[in-house]
């Protein structure tokens, strides 16, 4: 890029910077992932997340960190951030690709594509198995950076064309102040044009330590370079840096975690078993949209005033304990999806109870489905069920806010997402205890457990013992002696087996006579009969 924009900058400069425009048409700001957004709209396979945009424009936090698991567009939307601000990217322009996104219905904010320098810096492909490898893989990273970024040498002296250099050939001698010092050029450069203060843009910043026992003077390097560059820097103007997981003590402590802030999450979606997650309908959303409701809602007045720590419902197919189940989280939790939920309840039976209703939306719910879970062997079994765990501890990030949480337990609750955990067993227990923890800071009940379709996780199970023993222990150390932790758990389930999976020390029972009007079969011929009735559970 070097040379053709300095040419074109020193004219614009000769004509006494009569035009803003072209001058920053100059800025192509490159970086080794940044062809994903555009390859992304070329192929029209693009979810419209632009709006993050606004949110980032509004957001006055100087250095905003997202925290997501791997394919959560982390760096799709940092890559869309550069294309944004940037006026070209690999020497192409940027201003056609958001002609007919979302954030091009918002003038004020569109006013600012194309009118920021940024400094792009993507650690997504950093790979290095000892320290010296650390080192040269780092001072490569670092010099393809400021190869970005030659076109500021002709407003820097002497001295500090030299230290560019410098960096450029990989001689420099302080590799810990190398972001810091660029960004001092860029401004420079900017302030020549008058040109806003570069903003930083970078990718998965914990792809520093991917070797294991990094040594500590590796680990105080890491500490340093983003502490220079991020913590008190005048010369740029924001920061954004995402990553896998939160790696202690690595960013400066003047940052904004904004993975679980509400205006952000929606913008940060699994791909792990998206479909399941964002695209189908809830049971009981399906069921209200239906003319052959039936409404069974009272049965949520039986679950609250039941004492029994463990109910387990065992129901044939097609009897509606999936749609039930859906409804009590629905009702126990404020919002599902991002929408509210008390409108739903208010022309079921339920709204009629005064002291019922004061439940609505009130409870933390943990609510875990596993009647799409298969497996053909041991290996896809543990696969699915971690993926399965992932997600649901994505659908509690909100916890991680919680000064209640140590760094102990944040840290294990971004191994889960990270897919990290070895031995799955104890999975559930941990993230109950997580949410007990988030919920009384937030002066919450404790959380209740529901659980749809856990026979499925059997049908694997019974080829291999050591599974069974885990389905087992999944279950026991999450329910079991576990009432610190939640209130209650609500299981529903097809297979009267998989009431030995469950602690039998908690009175476990099916199909009482107050919740066997609850569960009607979807064929309406059925009646039911002595082969309806549900088994009651062996111990």
């Amino acid at each position: 890029m070097a040379q053709s924009n300095r040419s074109l900058l020193t004219e614009t400069a000769e004509t006494n910077q009569s035009s803003q425009a072209k001058i920053t048409q100059t800025l192509a700001l490159r970086s080794e992932a940044s062809s994903d957004f555009r390859d992304a709209i070329k192929k029209g396979t693009i979810v419209d997340t632009s709006l993050l945009i606004t949110e980032v424009i509004d957001d006055l936090s100087f250095l905003k960190v997202f925290i997501y698991p791997f394919q959560c567009g982390k760096s799709f939307n940092l890559s869309m951030l550069q294309h944004f601000f940037a006026p070209t990217v690999n020497g192409i322009e940027t201003k056609a690709l958001f002609q007919n996104l979302d954030i091009s219905q918002y003038p004020n904010d569109m006013k600012k594509q194309g009118k920021q320098p940024v400094i792009y810096l993507d650690f997504s492909d950093f790979k290095a198995n000892n320290e010296d490898e650390w080192r040269k893989a780092f001072s490569r990273k670092i010099a393809a950076l400021y190869q970005q970024h030659t076109y500021v040498m002709e407003a820097l002296d002497e001295h500090r064309q030299e230290d560019f250099n410098g960096v450029l050939n990989s001689k420099d001698r302080r590799p810990n102040a190398s972001l810091k010092r660029l960004t001092a050029y860029v401004n420079e450069w900017a302030e020549k044009y008058d040109l806003p203060s570069p903003i930083i843009l970078i990718d998965s910043y914990d792809k520093l330590l991917s070797y294991k026992k990094a040594p500590q003077d590796v680990q105080d390097d890491i500490s340093s370079f983003f502490l220079y560059a991020l913590k008190d820097n005048s010369m740029i103007k924001s920061s954004i840096v995402t990553g896998n997981i939160n790696v202690p003590g690595i960013l400066p402590n003047n940052y904004r975690e904004r993975s679980n802030a509400e205006e952000y999450s929606k913008y940060f979606a699994p791909r792990i078993q998206a479909e399941q997650i964002k695209i189908n309908p809830s049971p009981f959303i399906e069921a209200l949209s239906k003319a052959n409701f039936v409404d069974h809602s009272l049965l949520i007045r039986e679950i609250i005033y039941d004492s029994t720590h463990i109910k387990t419902f065992i129901y044939p197919d097609q009897c509606g304990k999936s749609v039930n189940l859906s409804m009590l989280q629905h009702f126990f939790c404020a919002t599902v999806n991002g929408k509210a939920t008390k409108e739903l309840f208010e022309k079921l039976e339920i709204n009629h109870c005064s002291e019922s209703m004061q439940h609505q939306g009130k409870q933390p719910i943990i609510y875990l489905d596993f009647s799409d879970f298969n497996a053909k062997d041991k290996s896809e079994w543990l696969d699915n069920l971690s993926k399965k765990i992932a997600a649901l501890y994505q659908q509690h990030r909100y916890v991680l806010e919680s000064i209640n949480l140590t760094s102990r337990n944040k840290e294990v609750f971004n191994r889960h997402l990270n897919l990290d955990i070895k031995h799955l067993d104890s999975s559930l227990q941990y993230l109950t205890e997580c949410v007990r923890k988030w919920a009384e800071r937030n002066n919450l009940p404790k959380p209740i457990v529901l659980i749809d379709g856990p026979e499925k996780l059997l049908s694997y199970a019974t080829a291999d013992k050591e599974i069974g023993l885990e389905i087992r222990n999944f279950f026991w150390y999450a329910f079991k002696d576990n009432g610190k932790n939640i209130k209650s758990a609500v299981s529903m389930t097809n297979n009267a087996n998989m009431t030995n999976y469950f602690p039998y020390s908690t009175n476990s029972f099916s199909g009482l006579e107050e919740h066997l009007k609850y569960f009607t079969p979807r064929n309406q011929n059925e009646e039911f009969s002595s082969s309806f009735a549900p088994t009651r559970p062996r111990f």
